[in-house]
């Protein structure tokens, strides 16, 4: 885990690729569950032997499923009280996530000042 210090050293890594996270094996178990969890049971992701015949020739891992593997990717922050998470911003999966095969994920800090919320 990288550990940034305050919103100064946050700042340093605007625009910065902080680092290539470590392998995570993705298999059909994970991606059944994930599927029953979001009711999508798409063929491509659950049925392995119609998935053959596809041009993946397997099935594959929900982009949804890929993105979700994200905060096991985190960063910690030291001198900093909370942080919101504002959310993903140009998110693409250029390559397909197969079963047996492992995953990994090379996040992009985009950090920017925000205005304080007001709240009613």
């Amino acid at each position: 885990m990288i550990l940034i210090d305050g919103s100064a050293g946050a700042r340093e890594l605007v625009s910065q690729t902080l680092v290539t996270s470590s392998w995570v094996q993705v298999d059909q178990r994970l991606i059944d569950l994930f599927a029953r969890m979001t009711c999508d049971l798409q063929w491509i992701h659950v049925d392995s032997e119609r998935a053959q015949a596809s041009a993946s020739g397997t099935t594959i891992a929900h982009g949804l499923l890929t993105l979700s593997l994200g905060p096991r990717f985190s960063y910690g922050f030291t001198g900093v009280s909370y942080g919101v998470d504002y959310g993903y911003g140009r998110v693409a999966s250029p390559r397909q996530c197969r079963p047996a095969r492992a995953c990994a994920c090379g996040p992009t800090s985009r950090v920017r000042r925000t205005p304080r919320a007001e709240c009613n």
